[in-house]
């Protein structure tokens, strides 16, 4: 399958406008503050826990003594707030049509946002959150497990979410031995569980894998731009635990297509994703997903 050049052009600079100086090129429904406010300029706030139908409405704010724990909740919204330095977004057993969106994470602890046992309505959204570097216990930057939409026709919407793991201040690559991935989705116990899109994500060397699908039907990877560099433990920017078509359980398969990768594994061989040739290969510079916390809304 080609792309014309006016697509691979737009894939390429997907993340310009989270970029230090580069130019605002943006893609489709992409938003930015006009002008943003610094990290952690937000209303000072210790973490936050909301249980059994609670109410959640968070915004503004700025935690670095804790994060958000949201536990069996199904009116859920959580945005334009900054996590520092090993906190984040857990969510377990909720309902209803969450947004959790342009929110900043810092140095992501073991999960910037977490979401469990989790099956949401129509126009459900993890959309428009960054993430810039990790901590030595940093393993998938957003991790859903045993989650996703109601149905195929009402998927949970993961988009436009940047995760790049360099040091927010010196740019250099802090990257430890463990790790998992910048989206890791799956751990399905329910039957026929699924229904999600990764759509317009990006990431930058975030561990061993980019993106890491384990189970689930009707999961949809597509233009998303994935950058690793050479490492000890890289692999591949893609990893399906089985082949596309096997994964489903009987249902639609993951379907994968039109990602633009440039992705070395340890041994410096390029290596995206090994299976019916369709994605497309576009060389990317660092800058093009680079994440400046300051610089998003």
């Amino acid at each position: 399958m080609m792309i014309d050049m006016s697509r691979r052009q737009a894939l390429k600079l997907a993340g310009a406008g989270l970029a230090v100086g580069a130019s605002p090129i943006l893609m489709p429904q992409r938003a930015f503050a006009a002008t943003p406010a610094p990290f952690g300029s937000g209303t000072p706030s210790g973490p936050l826990n909301f249980t059994n139908g609670q109410t959640v409405n968070v915004v503004g704010k700025y935690f670095n003594s804790g994060g958000i724990t949201v536990q069996g909740c199904a009116s859920v919204s959580i945005q334009n707030c900054d996590f520092a330095d090993g906190f984040g977004i857990t969510m377990d057993h909720c309902l209803g049509k969450p947004t959790i969106a342009h929110n900043r994470f810092r140095n992501p602890g073991v999960n910037a946002i977490k979401v469990t046992n989790s099956f949401f309505d129509a126009n459900s959204t993890i959309i428009h959150n960054s993430c810039r570097g990790r901590t030595a216990g940093t393993v998938d930057y957003i991790l859903l497990l045993n989650s996703g939409g109601t149905s195929s026709a009402n998927p949970l919407r993961v988009e436009y979410n940047h995760v790049d793991s360099r040091d927010p201040v010196t740019r250099v690559i802090n990257y430890p031995a463990n790790g998992g991935s910048a989206y890791h989705y799956g751990g399905m116990t329910t039957t026929g569980g699924g229904n999600t899109s990764l759509v317009y994500n990006t990431c930058w060397t975030p561990g061993p894998y980019g993106m890491h699908i384990d189970s689930g039907m009707n999961v949809i990877l597509y233009y998303n731009i994935l950058m690793g560099i050479q490492t000890p433990n890289s692999v591949a920017a893609i990893k399906l635990m089985a082949a596309p078509g096997t994964i489903g359980n009987g249902g639609v398969p993951v379907q994968v297509d039109v990602d633009d990768i440039y992705w070395d594994d340890s041994t410096g061989t390029q290596v995206r994703y090994l299976s019916d040739g369709s994605l497309q290969e576009v060389y990317l510079s660092e800058v093009s997903v680079a994440v400046d916390l300051n610089a998003t809304g």
